[in-house]
């Protein structure tokens, strides 16, 4: 699912955490998630993909929650 041949690459983990961290960075003290969904709903991310990213870019390290708020690291 990170990299699936067989799929839309706009499907991928790494195209849709990209769009994410894009959003978190304009964004310095973070946003609740229905923030970040609303603005991430004009690029069609399907929501369980969109919730696979956020979970993939907190393993990772690349957020982190403060004050119920999704924040860039």
């Amino acid at each position: 699912m990170i990299l699936n041949v067989e799929r839309n690459p706009k499907d991928s983990l790494y195209y849709i955490g990209a769009i994410l961290l894009e959003i978190l960075q304009n964004n310095k003290e973070g946003l609740y998630v229905d923030e970040l969904i609303k603005k991430a709903k004009d690029r069609k991310i399907n929501i369980s993909f969109f919730y696979y990213a956020l979970d993939w870019l907190f393993i990772i390290s690349k957020i982190e929650i403060k004050n119920e708020r999704i924040c860039r690291i």
